[in-house]
């Protein structure tokens, strides 16, 4: 590892601990994606129509089925926590972590029409251990960097889209800006549709420049962060302390890399 990109590979190492714990706090305290999928219909029906017809499956095998595949991830994300925290240990305990954040991102398009949408969005969901990795390992440092970069434009682009409704914006989106700022359900509407245009030039000036502004960082680590611990805030006057830390807890961690990537690149790049 160069001294010199000491600082970033610590905001990595941070940011793929923090999803990989939110995806293990998600595996035990919600619904598993591989349990979802499992369940789906549309997606597993014709698979096992050759052998059994979905009533059979949904019966007497789904239920085994889904509960061993959950243990399973369970273990896999424990262990490439595992080796975030301690990475003296052998880093061959990531590999399947990241596979499975690679299923994850692809279960998550089952019934949904814009699935590229749901790829491209989540693509730091994977890409940011596979950087962390890099930063630590690889003599060519720009490479996790240029990924680091990609990942950015495309997240900071699709969620843009969203804000501005090009694509279906989530529907709590404007409860938790609500929530979070006080305004109007009208005003955090117009609120999220500025924000979209900030994120899409923010995004195409990454995109299209080299030399980035200061400030340019400044928003994509700001409201990288802010995005992610609004899931907090946004939802913290409804229903107990419980179901806040076990319904949005997790959503958090797993979006904090949106804020630390940036970070992470913009670091290296000012000590270059």
């Amino acid at each position: 590892m160069m001294k010199q990109d000491l600082n970033s590979t610590n905001w990595l190492q941070w940011a793929s601990g923090s999803l990989l714990l939110g995806k293990l706090m998600q595996s035990v305290w919600a619904s598993n994606p591989v349990i979802e999928f499992l369940g789906y219909e549309s997606w597993i029906a014709p698979l096992i129509r050759p052998w059994m017809s979905w009533e059979s499956y949904a019966t007497q095998v789904y239920p085994g089925l889904s509960e061993g595949a959950a243990w399973v991830w369970t273990l896999i994300y424990a262990l490439a926590f595992l080796w975030v925290v301690f990475p003296q240990l052998t880093k061959w305990l990531i590999w399947p972590g990241i596979v499975l954040l690679l299923l994850d991102t692809g279960m998550a398009t089952a019934g949904q029409y814009y699935w590229w949408a749901t790829v491209l969005e989540k693509t730091l969901m994977w890409l940011t251990p596979i950087c962390y990795l890099s930063s630590r390992y690889a003599k060519d440092q720009g490479r996790w960097m240029e990924a680091a970069r990609y990942g950015i434009i495309l997240v900071f682009l699709i969620h843009g889209l969203y804000a501005l409704e090009v694509l279906p914006r989530p529907g709590y989106w404007t409860e938790m800006v609500s929530t979070t700022t006080g305004m109007s359900n009208h005003m955090a509407t117009w609120f999220l549709k500025t924000v979209g245009i900030l994120d899409i030039l923010a995004a195409l000036w990454l995109l299209l420049n080299r030399r980035v502004p200061v400030m340019v960082w400044y928003y994509l680590i700001g409201w990288g962060l802010l995005t992610a611990f609004g899931r907090l805030s946004g939802f913290i006057t409804g229903g107990t302390w419980s179901d806040l830390l076990i319904n949005w807890s997790y959503e958090t961690l797993i979006r904090v890399p949106h804020g630390l990537v940036p970070l992470a690149v913009f670091t290296s790049l000012r000590k270059d």
